[in-house]
């Protein structure tokens, strides 16, 4: 049976990971030197890994035993480096003054990243400050 709830998360980790590919895959038919990096790859081969994990996540029942106290922590640290590796890697290209990645798909993916590892972080310290306030 399909999993149809939460369509709305699905539909943009499919629109924002598809975004993320194509840019890094234009810079590399552009052969964009400047934009040659172990992180491209990185994002190139996560962006899919994704896509095909949110496509099997709707799939597989959510209170699968092994899903939760495997797969999803696992995903969710892989995802916090990959998110670290998306903004260094932008970051990196602004810096160099790339200008063959000036795009507006480096754009999206310097800001959709940000605002992730912010929802991150705010994530982490409510779930610290929650621990911090039951042990008292």
């Amino acid at each position: 049976m399909i999993n149809t709830g939460n369509i709305l998360p699905f539909l943009m980790t499919l629109f924002i990971q598809g975004i993320f590919l194509n840019f890094v895959l234009k810079l590399e038919r552009k052969q964009c030197e400047c934009s040659r990096d172990v992180r491209r790859d990185i994002i190139k081969y996560y962006s899919v890994v994704l896509i095909v994990f949110s496509l099997l996540m709707k799939v597989v029942p959510k209170k699968s035993p092994l899903l939760v106290k495997y797969v999803l922590p696992l995903a969710g640290l892989l995802h916090l480096v990959y998110i670290g590796v998306v903004v260094s890697y932008v970051h990196n290209l602004v810096n160099k003054k790339c200008e063959c990645s000036g795009t507006w798909g480096r754009d999206v993916m310097y800001y959709y990243s940000l605002l992730i590892l912010a929802i991150m972080l705010l994530s982490l310290v409510t779930l610290v400050g929650s621990l911090i306030i039951v042990k008292v």
